[in-house]
């Protein structure tokens, strides 16, 4: 959720994204995204050394063709599991935080 936030990618676009889409220098403090939108448009976008810190442990070892975001399963995550993984812990900052919950109606 926090690459989310930093990037402000829609949930289709990160569940495409593969490890060659990041792009980090000097230890992270240069580090950016390159992310594919509709009609193939593409956008670069910087990332804050807490998303890189991250994301790291998630990518070491693997091919930078594959996906970044991976279920449980190790498949690429979905839009619905985007959905279902945001509605989870929305529920659970509800409980502490007031503007969050969902009005009765």
């Amino acid at each position: 959720m926090l690459f989310l936030y930093n990037s402000g990618a829609r949930a289709s676009e990160a569940t495409s994204l593969t490890i060659g889409n990041l792009q980090y220098v000097n230890h992270h403090m240069d580090s950016q995204v390159i992310i594919y939108g509709k009609g193939n448009k593409r956008r670069t976008c910087p990332l804050w050394k807490k998303t890189m810190d991250m994301l790291k442990p998630f990518i070491a070892g693997r091919n930078p063709s594959e996906n970044i975001f991976l279920n449980r399963y190790g498949e690429p995550i979905t839009r619905f599991g985007v959905y279902e993984m945001v509605s989870r812990y929305a529920a659970i900052a509800a409980q502490t935080v007031s503007s969050i919950k969902k009005e009765e109606g």
